[in-house]
């Protein structure tokens, strides 16, 4: 049990909606509150925690941006730049975590599937898609899982 520990339990649907009233800061701020429990995992790749605060700032600097555009017109010059660079300061970090999602689906795999035989299945569709969302999903349930054989053995 204490292999799961580390990782922390949160409703899916919760992250969702923590996401979306944030803009997206919240998007670096799961990475980085995951981070430990991650990194205590047995698995030769580890995760940089200066990757995810990069991404963070990144997106707080896109948000900046795309409130300036809010006070010009779409068509003038000002609001061209403010919102393409909104648009690269919310993009460029999109793809870093969606690369750094399947960095963590390898390190749930390295732990969970071969050292531990736990037998979980990744999609890496579900990680290109739905990213933290649905490796969220998969951490939960692992818990779930862990925590029905522990108390299972206890029984017995």
């Amino acid at each position: 049990m204490d292999t799961v520990q580390p990782l922390k339990v949160k409703k899916v649907l919760i992250v969702l909606l923590l996401s979306l009233v944030t803009l997206g800061l919240y998007n670096s701020y799961w990475y980085i509150n995951q981070l430990d429990g991650l990194n205590s995992l047995k698995s030769n790749e580890k995760l940089d925690k200066n990757v995810f605060m990069g991404c963070l700032i990144s997106y707080i600097f896109g948000v900046i941006f795309m409130v300036l555009s809010l006070f010009y017109d779409e068509g003038t010059e000002l609001y061209k730049t403010y919102d393409g660079i909104s648009a690269v300061l919310y993009y460029v970090p999109m793809f870093i975590l969606i690369f750094q999602s399947f960095k963590i689906k390898r390190i749930l795999n390295d732990h969970f599937n071969v050292d531990l035989n736990y037998n979980i299945s990744f999609s890496n569709l579900a990680v290109f898609f739905f990213w933290f969302y649905y490796l969220q999903y998969k951490i939960n349930r692992i818990i779930k899982k862990a925590s029905l054989e522990i108390s299972t053995s206890v029984i017995e």
